[in-house]
């Protein structure tokens, strides 16, 4: 135990720490890679894999203690080794104010994290491993980002807010399955709190890509492994529609994110087996009571008609009929709204026909000029293919020390 100390700054000191030295520019001195928060280390010696049929999960009634043993923690480190050389160039960038080569580290992260997150599934420990860093990279890429931010309007934004609500989408995945390690179920008000406090700060209140990041989940579109999923989600879309202020006037796309949320929440109140069936009907007369406030765009028959997606329903014609009522597009168009609502909609394939068709498309143009950037001032990094960076990063700083 004694060695412990000069074992963890070995791999974590220069790696983790993103604390600009005395002397240099003090533009994003403030930026840390650590969170406010301290970072719950637990036992990942045998990691616990929830089984998608029985839901069988080995737990216990407390938790993991923490390790303050180095070897311990070096175990840990060998299931993310990556990040400790990704630290170190997100170290070597916190005293520069450089877009092109903080982007580029940007969108290397989200790629490496889409494969990260994907490798967690139903992994309880990792994910409580992997959503610990994860937050505090995030904290990096939001305090960096509004260092090198020009105006209220840049046109990166997309750049940013989209890799962003696909990171709070993996942090919200990792959360849900790391919470299954207690016996007894966690405070699901706690964990909502949580995940609130992560749409809304990382995402800066912008509503479509807090949307994003709801409908980019895979546990609750693609699992049923997760207790009590609905407990958890309900309050967070709850939030999300009724909290927020609703716009007074709203372009088409953002009309539709705002159908498929209200959908999903009524979906999520149907399935809940914590609400009996009048707490059920309350929050049904709650839902559609808000959801009779949501002013439909002027030209959404022209969107609508422009757009043509498969998944959804002709409401081109003059009356719309759905399966008890008949609505009359000429005489009302606020009867869209409900005419939608009562639609039985594949959610996840109607969202992807919204993404597919705003912003994100923009994406891969506005990267291709910063990525070819970024070769010329760091070839070792983004001039070389993904697996031999990561592979480079594996025999860097961190080569088998806990061997």
């Amino acid at each position: 135990m004694a060695s412990s100390k000069s074992g963890v700054e070995q791999v974590t000191g220069d790696a983790t720490a993103v604390q600009p030295q005395q002397g240099e520019k003090s533009t994003a001195s403030s930026m840390s890679i650590a969170t406010t928060e301290p970072v719950e280390i637990i036992d990942i010696t045998v990691d616990s894999d929830v089984d998608e049929n029985t839901k069988n999960t080995p737990t216990t009634s407390d938790r993991f203690p923490k390790y303050v043993d180095c070897q311990d923690t070096l175990v840990e480190l060998s299931f993310v080794r990556w990040l400790a050389g990704f630290r170190l160039e997100c170290r070597k960038i916190s005293s520069l104010v450089n877009t092109e080569l903080y982007f580029g580290l940007f969108n290397l992260f989200c790629q490496n994290m889409e494969q990260e997150n994907h490798d967690c599934k139903n992994k309880i420990n990792k994910s409580g491993l992997v959503k610990n860093y994860l937050e505090q990279t995030m904290w990096f890429f939001r305090g960096y980002y509004k260092t090198i931010k020009k105006d209220k309007r840049d046109t990166l934004d997309v750049i940013y807010y989209d890799g962003m609500s696909s990171m709070v989408a993996h942090y919200i995945d990792l959360e849900l399955m790391a919470n299954q390690r207690f016996k007894e179920n966690p405070s699901h008000i706690k964990i909502s709190n949580k995940i609130n406090t992560m749409l809304f700060v990382f995402l800066d209140q912008k509503l479509d890509y807090m949307f994003d990041s709801i409908f980019k989940l895979y546990y609750l579109f693609f699992s049923q492994v997760i207790t009590n999923i609905e407990s958890i989600m309900h309050p967070v879309c709850k939030k999300l529609l009724i909290e927020h202020p609703m716009p007074k006037k709203i372009n088409f796309l953002s009309y539709m994110r705002y159908i498929l949320c209200f959908k999903l929440w009524k979906r999520i109140i149907n399935s809940s087996s914590a609400m009996d069936d009048s707490v059920k009907s309350k929050e049904l007369k709650i839902l559609t009571s808000r959801l009779s406030r949501l002013n439909v765009p002027n030209d959404f028959m022209s969107q609508h008609e422009k757009y043509n997606w498969p998944n959804w329903p002709n409401c081109h014609k003059l009356t719309m009929h759905s399966t008890e009522k008949q609505y009359s597009l000429q005489r009302d168009l606020k009867n869209v709204s409900l005419f939608l609502y009562d639609e039985n909609l594949p959610l996840k394939k109607c969202y992807k026909d919204i993404l597919d068709a705003g912003q994100r498309k923009d994406i891969p143009i506005l990267l291709k000029p910063i990525i070819e950037q970024c070769k010329i001032l760091r070839p070792d990094i983004f001039a070389i293919s993904r697996k031999e960076l990561l592979k480079n990063w594996l025999l860097g700083p961190v080569q088998k020390p806990w061997l």
